[in-house]
């Protein structure tokens, strides 16, 4: 080799050892830190969600409207996370991840380029050739690094993640569940009324479910079972009072 062949060649092995040494050491951390802090981040945002939704469909003031908003919410952090993921986007997680650990490695690429170019027009392009594949074996394995520690870090997140949907899917299942056992009960209870005005067939249906009369109080008669007692008035009933009554027999 040439003088120059060989002084050309010792400042790329040295540039391509530092540009190495620094993704096996402060790049790996860097990336450990970024991946860490984006996916924690991301993960305590759906996390707070889907408990804000497990509080709210138990709470007495419970609105399907209301609701609804939470899960559209949560839906919406859920998928706009794996767009930013999604190695498709090309301004999104893979971007960040690039340009934040980066570090003091560009400024050794961008002279291993120059060394390159440098060598090319020095007409010794079989050597050019040979530091232009050896730099793309070595962002190979840099991009494996990267790749690997990504998904150690990203991995365990996912999985909580993903334990957070199947959360959310339990409780509107659960949920959905209930308003339907209601609506059913009210459906039955609606069919089951009768248009009785008439106190005293009112008397008799009371006396038919097993209520017997215990006391008269003013013009009420008063019925019980046991366990709830029932004011029956003992005059025409109107069609609200009538369906209240019936209610609270059945």
């Amino acid at each position: 080799m040439k003088p120059l062949e060989i002084k050309l060649n010792r400042e790329f092995t040295k540039l391509q050892k530092e540009l190495e040494d620094y993704w096996f050491d402060e790049g790996n951390d860097k990336i450990s830190n970024f991946v860490d802090k984006i996916a924690r981040e991301n993960l305590f945002k759906i996390q707070n969600i889907s408990q804000e939704i497990e509080k709210y469909c138990k709470s007495q003031d419970f609105t399907i409207e209301k609701c609804n908003e939470l899960i559209y919410e949560f839906s919406y952090i859920v998928n706009e996370f794996g767009k930013y993921l999604s190695s498709d986007n090309a301004k999104g997680f893979t971007k960040d991840l690039i340009e934040s650990t980066m570090g003091e490695s560009k400024s050794i690429i961008d002279e291993i380029k120059i060394l390159i170019a440098t060598t090319y027009y020095a007409n010794l392009q079989k050597l050019a050739n040979k530091m232009d594949c050896r730099t793309y074996q070595t962002i190979g394995r840099i991009t494996f690094i990267l790749n690997t520690v990504t998904d150690e870090i990203m991995n365990p997140y996912k999985k909580l993640i993903n334990d957070e949907i199947n959360i959310v899917e339990n409780i509107l299942h659960d949920k959905a569940y209930e308003i339907e056992k209601i609506e059913t009960k009210n459906k039955n209870n609606k069919s089951n009324v009768k248009k009785i005005f008439d106190y005293k067939k009112m008397d008799k249906l009371i006396k038919d479910y097993g209520f017997e009369e215990v006391r008269q109080s003013g013009d009420h008669k008063i019925y019980s079972n046991g366990e709830k007692s029932i004011p029956v008035p003992q005059h025409e009933l109107g069609k609200g009072l009538s369906f209240k009554i019936q209610k609270q027999i059945s």
